[in-house]
């Protein structure tokens, strides 16, 4: 894979930005770089060369990027006539395998643009199925419940990498993770067991951590949720928007969370964490003691990652439980 992409018109004549001050209308070629094939969730480095053959200095007024994915680094303020200079940037690649294309403006203070437009095929190197895990312990029996990821090496090279896994919320309880470190050939596979033992007694989220260290550094987050039986139920467990443009979340219905079991009715509910894009509107207990939750789409937020966890408070006379419905995607500019 390649990490750095050099676009050096002055010396190679490939691409270059051009400023006619000569009213004949032509007004920006833009150049092109192409990253090329570049794994999800990586970073990449780009410089590009903006080369002067007016006769007039360029004054940098300021560099606009496309999406928050590309990010520029080093801006010259000037660049004088018949010279060159470079604008460093790194590009991060989303997690939506496909083609990606993006565009960074430099504005120079005479209003005129300069605009380098990015070109990436994102590819999946490592996958693994499922996207994430629902697991069910019993709770009256100590019963574990346990199931399978499967760990897929699309790449040319040998991977190697660790593997851990926490209960990132809930209560009592413990997850473990076979095997803890893994070398998979190229176009090879392998299986991670994840277990859940019958301590919890309530929903709880957790995550498989995969880390690669060879031949290089990269994290994969696998979620796993548990729903303990016999023990307090939240329905759904999860809510995924996938890939989702920021109009189209808002027009959504809201979300709506279920709790119960035999001691949901006996206990006080609150939402004690939730993602700011969430606002919490209403609580409603049915007649069987069933909670539903129900939640509204913020109109402003800032984040551009939905993954977040929706914790809920569950308070007894003697125990305090924590309930936990994870929500995920992510958002388009």
């Amino acid at each position: 894979m390649k990490s750095c992409f050099i676009v050096f018109c002055v010396l190679t004549g490939l691409f270059w930005a051009y400023y006619d001050t000569g009213g004949t209308g032509r007004g920006v070629t833009a150049p092109v770089v192409d990253l090329g094939q570049v794994a999800t969730g990586s970073r990449t480095r780009f410089e590009v060369a903006l080369d002067n053959r007016t006769k007039e200095t360029w004054v940098v007024a300021g560099v606009k990027a496309g999406c928050s994915c590309a990010a520029v680094e080093v801006v010259p303020e000037e660049v004088p006539p018949g010279s060159a200079a470079i604008v460093h940037g790194v590009y991060t690649a989303g997690f939506a395998p496909g083609s990606a294309e993006k565009n960074v403006i430099v504005r120079l203070a005479s209003g005129k643009d300069l605009v380098v437009k990015l070109i990436a095929t994102v590819k999946l190197e490592v996958s693994f199925l499922p996207s994430e895990l629902l697991l069910h312990p019993e709770l009256s029996t100590g019963l574990i419940d346990s199931s399978l990821i499967r760990i897929a090496n699309d790449s040319a090279e040998s991977i190697d990498a660790t593997v851990s896994i926490s209960v990132l919320s809930g209560a009592r309880g413990s997850l473990s993770v076979i095997p803890d470190s893994l070398s998979i050939a190229a176009g090879a596979s392998c299986n991670v067991s994840v277990s859940a033992d019958g301590d919890f007694v309530s929903p709880a989220c957790g995550e498989v951590r995969i880390l690669t260290t060879h031949p290089s550094q990269r994290v994969l987050r696998i979620p796993v949720n548990v729903q303990p039986l016999g023990g307090i139920s939240v329905v759904p467990a999860a809510f995924h928007f996938g890939v989702i443009r920021k109009a189209d979340l808002l027009r959504r219905p809201p979300v709506k969370i279920s709790l119960s079991g035999e001691m949901v009715g006996m206990l006080d509910v609150s939402v004690c964490s939730c993602p700011e894009y969430l606002k919490h509107c209403k609580t409603t207990r049915g007649p069987d003691g069933q909670i539903e939750l129900e939640f509204m789409f913020a109109d402003s937020f800032s984040t551009s990652s939905l993954s977040a966890d929706v914790l809920v408070t569950l308070t007894g006379i003697e125990a305090e439980y924590t309930a936990c419905c994870r929500v995920g995607g992510y958002l388009l500019d």
